[in-house]
Order: structure tokens, then sequence, then C-alpha cells
């Protein structure tokens, strides 16, 4: 899981100065670039605690439309974003730990609860 991480200057979209901005497209680009040749590079996020804004988030899109990404990318791990409304804007990934090793269905099972729920119902104990 590849991708920019809380706490960093990535995620203060609000201060970034024009040469931020700048920096943050050609560093998007070659750290995609650069995780796109690992084989073991399934996900790629955007933001970690907080959701870029719609501009930032655009050109990283463009980016991994340009470099043909070719595995899943999402726009935040948390459900720290909310959106006008007060609810969390969150694309499925479980952020708030446990931080220990769990198996890659773990991190990602919140996003599939129906499914789950109708997978749990197909079984019958005797």
């Amino acid at each position: 899981m590849f991708g920019w991480y809380a706490g960093a200057p990535w995620e203060s979209w609000k201060s970034w100065s024009a040469e931020d901005e700048r920096v943050a497209r050609e560093s998007g680009a070659l750290a995609t670039s650069d995780a796109s040749r690992h084989a073991s590079a399934f996900l790629w996020t955007n933001g970690s605690d907080g959701l870029p804004p719609e501009p930032v988030r655009g050109y990283y899109h463009r980016i991994a439309q340009t470099l043909h990404w070719q595995n899943a990318m999402i726009d935040t791990v948390s459900t720290f974003a909310k959106d006008a409304a007060g609810k969390p804007v969150w694309d499925g990934i479980h952020m708030d730990g446990p931080y220990s090793w769990r198996p890659p269905s773990y991190w990602f099972s919140g996003k599939y609860l129906q499914r789950e729920a109708h997978l749990r119902s197909r079984v019958t104990t005797k």
C-alpha cells in the first residue's frame, strides 16, 4: 500500500503555495511511477487522514490515468474527512487500526458489508 501519509505537508493543502502545489504534482507523478513498478503495490492512497480538495484529487487522478496506474486508488483511508452534511467521506479502508498484521481482506472488509451480510446469511449451522 503506497501513497501520501498523515501528518506530512502533503495533507496541509490550505497552506500550500503555488510552489508547494507544483512540487506535489511532480512528486505525485514520480511516486506513482515508482510504485507502479513494484509487484507488491496493490493500492495507492491520495490522502491519509484527510480528503484532498477537488483540484488536488483531480490532478492526482490525471497522473494515475497518464501513467496507466493498474491497481486500486483511493482518496482517503480514514473516516476523519466529512462532507458538507457532516457525513464521513470514506473509501472503505480501516485506517483506525489495529496496528498489527491483518490479512489484506481485513482492510477492505468495511467496503463490502452488504456482500458479507449476504454471504453470512447463506451459511447454515448444524
